[in-house]
């Protein structure tokens, strides 16, 4: 659509600028002209873009500037900038000046049509120029000088800073090209509004959404704008403000009225106060009185030019202060603090003043004994009552006549334990199961740890609990007290350093954080024993766990990450540990990465990052990045990667020991370790091995050496026989006590054998990478089971690591099948709580017709509804058994069926019986993700009674051979069918539709 040139007065908000207003317009643009790009999308990345592009067509050289004055935060990966790009299709080689909310401006490129991007910070690093690939500019600027593009960042439009300079060996742009401006949300169905000022170099005069947005773009352009700002309140009371303003341009006006309003937070009705003239840019103020104490207030600047137009300014606001405040605690020792308080009674002639008091988490208040005053001052109480280690929140409280209770905002403290806080190296208790502990790596565990450590126990499994936990400023050790599924409503930021996340403190089945992601932000960290499904029922792509850039000393141990929409666990920094995880199932063609191959990635290790230890971790069913190792140092000790097209990708600087690993399943078409780009670091590359034997492990433009260029001091690396072994055992978050997800993983790689003619790589074998977390179970909802905790005086390391035997250490056994005959499933236990799918179209009841012993499952929808059984049940066949399944069918259900084989909800054999025929069916999931059904046989017609019992008798052969018989009561052969198909050699067990089902058994 054509831009549409309209006058109106535009808002700008205090701090949006970031520079001072007579450097806002420069260049050719006229002043106080703004662009208004709106646009949506989930990025412009990867493989593909989906924004809302401002343009115009160039040909040969250009140098655009132009000042972002305003990108809304709709995700911290939304984008704005200046951007060329060769056409104007979703996966056209481009590149582009990009700008986050968080101020961050960097340089980006997609080298050529449907390419991977890369950038100054992630895959380009050795074009960025500055510290971490970026600067903090809101001033941008792209030059093309013949082949050459360079990108420059500004906090004033005077002085540059040079980000990079691309050639044509990184990208080799036509001559002819798009350059514009562009904005993506990277929240998929969300608008992100961004405003650009004093652009030059550049008229654009077209504009269009490009890729999947969901939701329509804009753009306006508005010229001769006045602007007016909201500046920061001060002198702010109980009852009063004064406001600040600025008359930042009068436009085509010879002068304005400005004045303010302000209302109580969330009030519909706004405050007026007296209005002023400027005939010129200025500032402005105005006091107001009559406040609420303790009241949030918004306000606003507004300007009325001469013409009669009106502007008015984006919203500010402060918070009165409460009458009551809490000024210090004093004295604090394991169980007594004195509190002081002060209040301000402006006019009150006597209040009872006292405190209130509660440990972190905790919902009652208890309070102190109250007294009375009489006017304003200062008052104090102690207390006697706490419990050591335990962080507290105080609030002073003021009761008068005529006036509800006021309360201050609450203050932080921790009482300190009643040992000495001490700890020697003896206390540290036991180490982990694994071979791998903690301390193995580079990482320091948590060295500030000790015995005066507050904890901060987590009594319900709910976003609020575990955010207030983390966010609390200083150490803490987080310990669980319920289990349970908490959903982290799109996730939480981590951004105090300090802090021990001990899941394995949970009573079984332990913590799951579903529905988003966790991001650590922070350095000198452990995350212990907990389960992160991320999933895509979330407003925009992510990592299930990850690091910002620049941390350092941080631990992730015995984790289950799942379901990432980016990566799935990542990190950036210095001294990080991976140990005895599990990460799975990146979504491939989520909401937010859909076409061509999706995405599906595993981890990034990010550029820069040095001492990184990966140790006795599974990699399975992620597409790709099983980890990617982008420049820096790491050791990559002893882990499983199953499943995949691409394990370990290596950068032109990345420099690792690789030894002892396990590469099972991947594409035989490539090499297991390869070179991303031109490699000039060094690779160890020792006892790794592939299965199957086909796939080459090391790629020929790898930088080989022969001793490893990295390791930490003390760590002993597995002989690779026994690496698959030692993962199946100690992978995960709770390796004694593993959920449905986390065994239905490992059981599918354990138990993964190659066969002849299906070997990994090209349209040969049945990957099993997911697109949704719905295919294989849906979201976890684990029971919410509770305990008390008996908190340690002392020994807390000991305690911990004692917390953590008990999850890692026991059965272990329940990833192999169990050989020979035995029973699969009679439903005598009367639950449906070993399957997953859709079990609300099923029931297991005692109504005939019931094969042997009191129940059976019934259909009772009368509906095709798939359930299935991956981990929970003793047994299940797999290729080389010969088993039965008794069927009926019934008024509500007339259809006869099992299926077996299954990896996923979209990938399975069945067998039915449907229009008087057997009919044998394999589903599998195609290169698109829709599910493709083929008919394997089918019989000739049969003749069944409803209510009667039969059994299908099933011959499954190493071969593909299988055999499938209909028998009825007395064992007569009522029908049959036969193929030959190796798609699925092993899997779950269910149906996908039956009347009756029962006395499930391997012959």
């Amino acid at each position: 659509m054509t831009p549409n040139r309209r006058a109106f007065l535009r808002t700008l908000g205090a701090g949006s600028i970031g520079i001072t207003v007579p450097a806002l317009f420069s260049g050719s643009a006229a002043a106080a002209t703004i662009v208004t790009v709106q646009g949506g999308g989930y990025d412009i990345w990867s493989t593909e873009d989906a924004f809302h592009f401002y343009y115009q067509e160039v040909s040969g050289d250009f140098d655009v500037v132009v000042h972002n004055s305003f990108l809304e935060d709709t995700s911290s990966y939304a984008k704005a900038g200046i951007m060329v790009r060769e056409t104007l299709d979703a996966d056209a080689r481009n590149v582009m000046l990009r700008r986050v909310p968080s101020n961050d401006a960097a340089l980006q490129w997609r080298p050529d049509a449907g390419e991977d991007t890369v950038s100054t910070t992630a895959g380009g690093e050795e074009i960025g120029e500055v510290s971490g690939g970026n600067v903090q500019a809101d001033w941008l600027r792209l030059r093309r000088q013949g082949d050459a593009i360079e990108a420059f960042g500004s906090t004033d439009g005077n002085d540059w800073t040079r980000i990079g300079r691309l050639t044509a060996d990184e990208i080799d742009l036509s001559t002819d090209a798009y350059v514009g401006l562009p904005v993506t949300s990277h929240n998929v169905g969300t608008l992100c509004t961004a405003e650009y000022r004093a652009l030059s170099g550049l008229s654009p005069d077209s504009n269009r959404d490009i890729g999947p947005v969901e939701v329509a773009g804009s753009v306006s352009v508005a010229e001769g704008v006045p602007v007016v700002s909201t500046e920061s309140a001060t002198d702010v009371t109980a009852t009063s403000a004064a406001l600040h303003g600025s008359l930042e341009d009068l436009g085509d006006a010879s002068s304005a009225d400005v004045s303010f309003e302000y209302r109580e937070a969330g009030a519909d009705e706004w405050t007026a106060t007296d209005a002023e003239t400027l005939s010129a840019p200025g500032s402005f103020s105005r006091e107001v009185s009559g406040l609420s104490p303790q009241q949030e207030y918004e306000y606003r600047a507004v300007a009325v030019d001469a013409d009669g137009d009106e502007a008015v300014s984006t919203t500010a606001s402060f918070e009165t202060p409460s009458i009551v405040r809490i000024e210090s605690v004093t004295g604090v020792d394991a169980d007594s603090a004195t509190f002081h308080g002060a209040a301000d009674l402006h006019g009150i002639s006597s209040a009872e003043v006292s405190f209130q008091y509660r440990e972190l988490n905790v919902d009652s208040w208890s309070a102190s004994a109250a007294e009375t005053i009489t006017s304003s001052g200062s008052f104090e109480r102690d207390v006697s009552d706490l419990t050591s280690r335990r962080y507290y929140e105080v609030r002073a409280a003021l009761d008068a006549d005529g006036i509800d209770t006021v309360t201050s905002d609450p203050l932080r403290f921790a009482t300190p334990s009643h040992a000495d806080g001490g700890e020697s190296e003896a206390a540290a208790g036991p180490s982990s199961a694994s071979r791998f502990d903690p301390a193995d790596g580079f990482a320091d565990v948590a060295s500030w740890l000790d015995d005066d450590t507050p904890v901060i126990v987590v009594r319900e499994p709910t976003r609020e609990q575990l955010a207030t936990a983390l966010s609390v400023d200083g150490e803490r050790l987080i310990v669980f007290e319920t289990s349970g599924s908490i959903d982290l409503e799109g996730g939480i930021g981590v951004h105090n350093d300090e802090f021990y996340i001990a899941g394995q403190t949970a009573p079984s089945p332990g913590i799951t954080l579903v529905r988003g992601g966790l991001f650590i932000d922070a350095d000198d960290c452990v995350i212990q024993h907990i389960r992160i499904r991320r999933g895509d029922d979330t407003s925009s792509a992510g990592d299930a766990v990850g690091t910002e850039r620049n941390r350092r000393n941080v631990i992730f141990d015995h984790v289950t990450a799942a379901w990432g929409t980016d990566e799935t666990l990542s990190a950036y920094g210095e001294n990080v540990t991976i140990s005895n995880c599990i990460v799975s199932e990146a979504l491939r063609n989520s909401d937010f990465h859909q076409g061509g191959n999706g995405h599906s990635a595993g981890s990034l290790i990010g550029s820069g990052y040095e001492n990184f230890a990966m140790m006795g971790n599974l990699w399975a069913s992620n597409l790709t990045r099983n980890p990617r190792l982008q420049s820096g140092t790491s050791v990559v000790v002893n882990n499983v990667s199953y499943d995949f097209r691409n394990a370990i990708g290596c950068s032109s600087e990345t420099t690792a020991s690789i030894v002892g690993n396990a590469y099972i399943r991947g594409d035989v078409n490539g090499p297991a370790i390869s070179d991303m780009d031109t490699h000039e670091g060094e690779i160890y590359a020792a006892d790794n091995y592939a299965r199957p034997e086909e796939q080459p492990l090391v790629a020929d433009g790898i930088n080989r050496v022969n001793s490893p260029p990295v390791w930490p001091e003390g760590l002993e690396a597995l002989s690779a026989d026994e690496v698959e072994e030692h993962v199946f055992e100690n992978a995960g978050a709770r390796p004694a006590n593993r959920t449905y997800h986390d065994r239905r993983i490992v059981r599918n790689v354990a138990n993964w054998e190659p066969t002849e003619g299906n070997l990994p790589g090209g349209s040969g074998l049945d990957h099993a990478w997911i697109d949704h977390e719905e295919i294989i179970g849906d979201y976890p909802e684990l029971p919410e089971n509770t305990r008390s905790l008996s908190i340690p005086e002392s020994g807390t390391r000991a305690w911990l690591g004692s917390w953590s035997r008990r999850v890692e250490t026991g059965s272990t056994g329940d990833y192999e099948d169990e050989d020979g005959p035995g029973v699969v499933d009679d439903f005598e236990d009367g639950d449906l709580s070993e399957y997953v799918g859709a079990t609300g179209h099923y029931e297991i009841t005692t109504d005939e017709p019931v094969a042997t012993g009191e129940y059976s499952l019934k259909n009772v929808s009368g509906s095709d509804a798939l359930v299935s059984s991956h981990a929970d049940l003793p047994r299940y066949p797999r290729a080389g058994d010969r088993f039965a399944a008794k069927v009926a069918a019934t008024e509500t259900t007339s259809v006869m069926g099992i299926a077996f084989g299954i990896e996923s909800h979209e990938n399975f054999y069945f067998v039915r019986t449907w229009n008087d025929r057997i009919q044998f069916y394999r589903v599998t999931e195609d290169e698109w993700s829709t599910p493709e059904y083929t008919k394997l046989a089918e019989s000739d017609p049969i003749d069944v009674e409803i209510g009667d019992i039969y059994e299908y008798v099933v011959d499954w052969g190493t071969d593909g051979a299988i055999e499938i018989e209909l028998q009825d009561a007395d064992g007569e052969t009522a029908g049959s069918v036969s193929a030959t198909d190796s798609t699925h050699l092993y899997g779950g067990f269910g149906t996908r539709r039956t009347g009756m089902l029962d006395d499930v058994r391997i012959l």
